[in-house]
């Protein structure tokens, strides 16, 4: 499945929304794709400032199995291009995830 959203977020005409509510749309539309096979593992490929979606998506998933089923115990792999995590090269999904709750 390839996720897009408009993704302007800065510039003359910055978009109007938030890391949470890209995450949640994220969120949804994978809910959606899963329904019947909600085990089946993910891989999650993102860009620039997909990569805090993502992460956000995947704390949410995390906190929330209930709502987001499978979501986050499927995830089995995580990579980032360009995104401003700050060299957190190395890290373990759980590490990883800890720093975007901290953020978040």
């Amino acid at each position: 499945m390839r996720y897009g959203y408009q993704s302007q977020w800065f510039g003359k005409e910055p978009m109007q929304q938030s890391v949470t509510t890209v995450a949640d749309r994220l969120l949804r539309a994978l809910r959606r794709k899963r329904e019947g096979f909600p085990f089946r593992p993910l891989l999650f490929i993102a860009h620039c400032f997909g990569g805090p979606v993502v992460l956000k998506a995947l704390l949410e998933a995390e906190q929330d199995e209930n709502e987001w089923p499978g979501i986050f115990v499927s995830t089995t792999g995580l990579i980032f291009f360009g995104t401003p995590f700050r060299g957190a090269g190395g890290m373990k999904q759980m590490e990883m995830l800890e720093a975007a709750r901290r953020e978040y």
